[in-house]
């Protein structure tokens, strides 16, 4: 795979999912996500960041692959180094969205026909701009060429 890990942003493997860390928002909003969510009643308060951060990953990657016809592809494509950038404002802008409206971004389908929620036009801005919404085929590699790129299924 040619995922990167860092500071502000890592990759889940069993997820095939990028996921912001704590300190993407400290130092990109001056955010600290540990003080701003309520953890109030938490099991575990200090996981509470980390536990909103997988959902703003999973409504993010959600909505990129409605416009997927091969999510492995997809999910390939995306861990490389050239969309890493992408991905990553994307998950942030949402998380700040999410905590401006006081919302949840785990919830992605209305009770209406399970049609999707639109994420914010920024987040959607964004994904266009760094080619993340994709409906071509396969984006130029098969499924059985992902074996030979290191993708483990």
């Amino acid at each position: 795979m040619n995922y990167i890990d860092d500071e502000e942003m890592y990759y889940d493997i069993k997820k095939h999912q990028y996921i912001l860390t704590p300190a993407a928002m400290e130092n990109n909003y001056s955010i600290s996500l540990q003080d701003t969510l309520d953890t109030d009643g938490a099991v575990d308060p200090q996981a509470v960041p980390q536990m909103f951060l997988r959902r703003v990953s999973e409504a993010v990657y959600s909505y990129i692959y409605l416009f997927s016809t091969n999510k492995r592809v997809t999910e390939y494509r995306i861990s490389l180094p050239e969309f890493r950038e992408g991905i990553k404002e994307a998950m942030m802008e949402l998380a700040y969205s999410v905590l401006l409206t006081n919302t949840d971004p785990s919830l992605q389908w209305s009770g209406n026909n399970n049609k999707p929620l639109v994420v914010t036009p920024s987040v959607k801005s964004i994904l266009r701009r760094y080619n993340l919404l994709f409906r071509g085929i396969t984006w130029d590699i098969t499924e059985k060429e992902l074996a030979t790129k290191g993708v483990d299924y």
